[in-house]
């Protein structure tokens, strides 16, 4: 004989574990909605405007990007309240039309990934750090780095 309490007991058990899925769900998508995606299409759209940008170029199945991505994703978090700023991804492989036009160089022999600073007006980046270099200065470094560019003065939301 099963007692009527432990049926509501696994069902609130239940609902503890989805509120917690939904939580961990809906953070992921309010950081992805702070990085903007460019890609062939949209990047004469951002890069070059009245905002500055930060863009990491990354490759989908770099290992040191996959580490470097919640970094990244802090960056974008804490520059969300600026809306005089934009915190960019670019997939490299995926970037064939933005090779031809000369944005991604197929001489450039690096570890990926980079993360390049565009001021706002100008089409051609003004400062770059390599893998090395991001991971040394961590989410804040890189923060006080664009905010040094920028003029801006974003801080880590909590």
């Amino acid at each position: 004989c099963v007692s009527p309490a432990k049926p509501r007991v696994q069902m609130k058990r239940f609902g503890l574990l989805l509120l917690v899925i939904f939580g961990c769900l809906l953070s992921g998508v309010q950081s992805k909605k702070f990085l903007k995606q460019l890609d062939e299409d949209n990047w004469f759209n951002v890069i070059g405007r009245s905002r500055p940008v930060a863009v990491e170029f990354y490759t989908p199945s770099c290992g040191n990007c996959e580490a470097f991505d919640p970094m990244w994703r802090e960056v974008a978090r804490a520059y969300s309240p600026e809306p005089g700023m934009v915190i960019a991804k670019c997939d490299i492989l995926a970037g064939t039309t933005l090779q031809n036009k000369g944005v991604l160089h197929d001489s450039e022999k690096t570890t990926w990934p980079v993360v390049k600073f565009y001021n706002k007006d100008d089409p051609n980046p003004i400062a770059q750090k390599t893998f090395d270099e991001l991971f040394s200065m961590g989410s804040l470094g890189i923060i006080d780095w664009i905010n040094e560019l920028s003029g801006l003065d974003a801080r880590i939301q909590n």
